[in-house]
C-alpha cells in the first residue's frame, strides 16, 4: 500500500518510495510495478501526475483526479508558486549554507553528447555532519552532511 498523506475530492497526495519509478515508459510492460499504477489500484479512481520525482527519491507527490485539476496545479508548479524543500545526504562536509549555481542536462541518468545544459540554482541548509570510520577510495573516514535543499530554478 502507498501511504497517503492528504485526500480530498481533487488531489490526492502520497509518501512515494524510492525506487518506485512514477510511470512507466515505452521499455515497460502494461502490468510494470509503477506508482501511477498502484495508485490507480489503490484509489479506484483515474489519477492524473501533477510533477514527479525521479525513481532514486522518496517524497511527497501530488496526484489529481481529474485533467483540469492536475493542469491547474502543474501551473502552480511551474509558475514557482510551490515551495519545494528536499532533505538529502551529500559526501563530505558542506557549509552552514550556501547556493549551488550548475547547469544540467535534462536527462542527469542518461546524457547525450552534446546535449544542451539549463541553468540550475539550488540553495541548501547544513543540518548535520558526520564522520564515519569507513574508508571511501583514498580517504581513511567517510564524511557526510544532511542538508535541507531549495531548488530556485
Amino acid at each position: 500500500m502507498i501511504p497517503i498523506l492528504y485526500l480530498d475530492d481533487d488531489m490526492v497526495a502520497v509518501h512515494k518510495p524510492a525506487g518506485l519509478k512514477m510511470h512507466r515508459d515505452l521499455y515497460d510492460p502494461p502490468e510494470a510495478d509503477v506508482l501511477l499504477r498502484r495508485l490507480r489500484i489503490q484509489t479506484g479512481r483515474w489519477i492524473y501526475p501533477v510533477h514527479r520525482l525521479d525513481r532514486p527519491v522518496s517524497g511527497l507527490v501530488l496526484f489529481a483526479f481529474s485533467p483540469e485539476m492536475a493542469r491547474s496545479l502543474a501551473d502552480q508548479f511551474r509558475q514557482r508558486n510551490v515551495d519545494k524543500t528536499y532533505v538529502a545526504v551529500a559526501r563530505g562536509y558542506l557549509l552552514p549554507e550556501g547556493v549551488i549555481e550548475s547547469p544540467l542536462t535534462r536527462n542527469a541518468y542518461a546524457p547525450k553528447p552534446g546535449q544542451m545544459r539549463v541553468a540550475a540554482r539550488t540553495a541548501y541548509k547544513c543540518l548535520a555532519t558526520i564522520e564515519l570510520n569507513f574508508p571511501v577510495s583514498r580517504y581513511a573516514t567517510s564524511r557526510y552532511s544532511m542538508v535541507e535543499i531549495y531548488p530556485r530554478t
